[in-house]
């Protein structure tokens, strides 16, 4: 699975991932529904098609994104796994993890990148023929949340961003259609038009799918999915492993990449 180790750019400083940089950037994409302000109707009209459409959008997206990450499965970002970068505190990489459902989708914030040198962010309109990206926000009923943060919540509020390119109303339908899903979120503030939002990890590739029998899977992750999954391959299974004992994995940043202790 070297998709999950590839080298993109220098790694971040030791304080900034303890703090929360620590989780890869959780760029996601979110629907809005067709009942919202502004937002087309879809005209997509299978259920399945319209996931399989967002998760063919989502699988090339993380194959097309080079970055170091710490984690090697879905066990290393339970809440009660920490991680300790160059002695610093130890703290876990992702904001929780979420089974429930999205009920509502609704519009956010698009965006382009300005033709200065700066190349920074443009807000546009969320439909904007001209968006490079878009936020759309989930709204999820949360079944169980696994982690401090949200813990005991009933629901949350997630950041996904839609790649500009991808036909808006199949995306939106995609994730209207997921049912049950397994989410694995990054902590919130990403998102500067609302920092409350969570966002999805691996740039949304770790929002899955639970089956009538809880299984998980994440199809965003295409061949790999059940290499990261693992042993946790079910939520009653993810549930168990939560309650164990904290564990503390020390880490060590060498030429851009991350040697952990218990390797």
């Amino acid at each position: 699975m070297n998709t999950f180790t590839v080298t993109r750019t220098a790694v971040l400083s030791a304080s900034a991932l303890v703090v929360g940089a620590l989780v890869l950037s959780g760029c996601t994409s979110t629907q809005p529904t067709s009942s919202d302000p502004g937002v087309p109707a879809s005209t997509v009209t299978s259920a399945s098609d319209s996931r399989g459409y967002l998760f063919n959008a989502v699988e090339s997206r993380f194959n097309s994104t080079e970055t170091v990450t710490m984690e090697q499965d879905l066990a290393d970002l339970l809440p009660n796994q920490e991680f300790a970068v160059e002695n610093n505190e130890a703290a876990s990489l992702a904001g929780g993890i979420v089974f429930g459902t999205i009920t509502r989708v609704s519009p956010g914030v698009a965006y382009t990148m300005s033709g200065t040198d700066d190349l920074t962010d443009v807000e546009l309109p969320f439909t904007s023929p001209d968006a490079m990206w878009r936020v759309a926000v989930l709204t999820v009923a949360v079944d169980n949340g696994l982690g401090e943060d949200v813990a005991g919540d009933k629901t949350i509020s997630v950041g996904y961003v839609i790649d500009g390119a991808l036909d808006l109303d199949r995306t939106i339908k995609g994730l209207e259609n997921l049912g049950t899903s397994a989410i694995v979120l990054n902590r919130q503030g990403k998102f500067a038009f609302d920092p409350e939002l969570y966002s999805v990890r691996w740039s949304g590739a770790l929002l899955g799918e639970v089956s009538d029998d809880n299984k998980i899977s994440f199809p965003g992750l295409g061949h790999d999915s059940e290499e990261f999954v693992g042993d946790l391959d079910s939520v009653d299974d993810v549930v168990k492993a939560s309650k164990k004992k904290r564990n503390v994995i020390h880490v060590d940043i060498e030429k851009n990449e991350y040697v952990r202790s218990d390797s």
